[in-house]
């Protein structure tokens, strides 16, 4: 994955691919603009305003804003504190670059912006997963499929687990599944290095992953081969 160059537009610096960098005067910032549909909660969703559009040198992408939850997301709402040097856009975009390096199946990260220095707002970029549905609606419409997706889930929950990725909100809604079958993980916003016990951080994920398939009346099936499948690993 080629290096990110950095492009000052006013008060915004934005760190990008070469393609993204080379967009014509203003087309840039007017990525940053454009209305994103507000995820909170929503299909097990993170918090964020999603956008989408279509670059000619590189194909459908995805722009994402983060947002506040809890009670400073009624006042802050977009606007982060800095307690970092890494901003949230860059920290999900460096795991998303290693996921990739580690043979994990996430979206292509491309970039991402910032304005503002202690308090900030801020956007990641990445390429759009073509023609796939989350796991969510695909169980919801075709509940036998399960049974065929699952091993591939398993697989590369697996790698996530064996290079140390904690995601904190690894649910049904944030696995994305391609015609194909390809599995796709997505939304690491928030992710961390773990640095404890293997078995807990199964134990951790398996709790999160039973709540939300009971929670939004999913397939118990989802649980049940998740756990069999991790069962006889990370003891």
């Amino acid at each position: 994955m080629s290096e990110l160059i950095r492009v000052e537009k006013g008060p915004y610096i934005f760190f990008v691919t070469k393609e993204l960098a080379e967009l014509p005067n203003g087309e840039l910032l007017n990525l940053l603009a454009r209305p994103g549909i507000v995820v909170a909660g929503g299909t097990l969703g993170g918090r964020g305003a999603i956008s989408f559009t279509s670059i000619p040198t590189i194909g459908p992408i995805v722009i994402k804003e983060y947002y506040r939850g809890g009670f400073l997301g009624g006042i802050l709402n977009n606007l982060h504190l800095r307690f970092t040097p890494n901003g949230r856009g860059k920290a999900e975009y460096n795991t998303l670059k290693f996921a990739r390096e580690q043979g994990i199946n996430v979206p292509e990260p491309l970039g991402y912006a910032e304005v503002g220095v202690y308090l900030y707002r801020t956007w990641s970029f990445m390429r759009e997963v073509e023609g796939a549905v989350n796991l969510v609606e695909l169980c919801k419409k075709d509940p036998s499929l399960i049974t065929k997706i699952m091993p591939k889930l398993i697989e590369q929950i697996k790698k996530l687990f064996n290079c140390g990725i904690f995601h904190p909100d690894l649910h049904p809604g944030n696995v994305l599944v391609q015609p194909d079958g390809t599995v796709f993980l997505v939304d690491f916003d928030k992710a961390l290095y773990w640095q404890g016990n293997l078995a807990d951080l199964k134990r951790r994920f398996l709790n999160r992953w039973r709540r939300a398939v009971i929670k939004h009346s999913l397939s118990d099936l989802l649980s049940e081969q998740m756990a069999w499948g991790l069962k006889a690993d990370y003891e």
